[in-house]
């Protein structure tokens, strides 16, 4: 039953509209799918960035989202592989899901780092390195999420 409300909660994942989140203790107090709504409301109240870099950032930021986007379908496959078979998970499975666990984080950092370095010639380093700590935190709350709600194998 926990399985499926984890589930549940990650499909419906961006379908809620609460308010944004202006200071590190509201991103870590927003629920899975509020802050994967809220992202770029996030993005844009935490970068305060004039306009000359908005024009420079957005259009990055866009790109590095739609290179990570795909990622999420990946990792809800891995999270319903692991909630069919957790209770009797053979070696094999836990191997699979272990590789392809460790390939998306690997994936992840690939796209990062080409996405810092484009971020560091758009905004600079200090921008760049931003735009880096506020992906890492929201990042850092849905996987807590995530954590809490996914027993260990058996």
């Amino acid at each position: 039953m926990r399985f499926l409300k984890l589930l549940l909660l990650i499909t419906v994942m961006g379908l809620w509209n609460p308010a944004f989140a202006q200071t590190d203790e509201d991103i870590m107090q927003m629920s899975i799918s509020e802050l994967e709504t809220n992202r770029q409301a996030i993005m844009t109240t935490s970068m305060r960035l004039d306009e000359a870099a908005s024009e420079k950032f957005w259009p990055a930021y866009r790109a590095y989202r739609a290179d990570v986007e795909p990622l999420k379908q990946r990792y809800l496959d891995i999270v319903k592989s692991y909630a069919d078979n957790y209770m009797a998970l053979t070696d094999e499975q836990a191997a699979k899901l272990t590789k392809d666990y460790l390939k998306l984080e690997a994936d992840k950092t690939s796209i990062r780092k080409k996405h810092v370095k484009k971020m560091q010639k758009a905004v600079g380093n200090v921008a760049a390195m931003r735009f880096l700590q506020i992906e890492n935190k929201m990042d850092a709350v849905v996987d807590f999420g995530l954590a809490v709600q996914i027993p260990l194998a058996e």
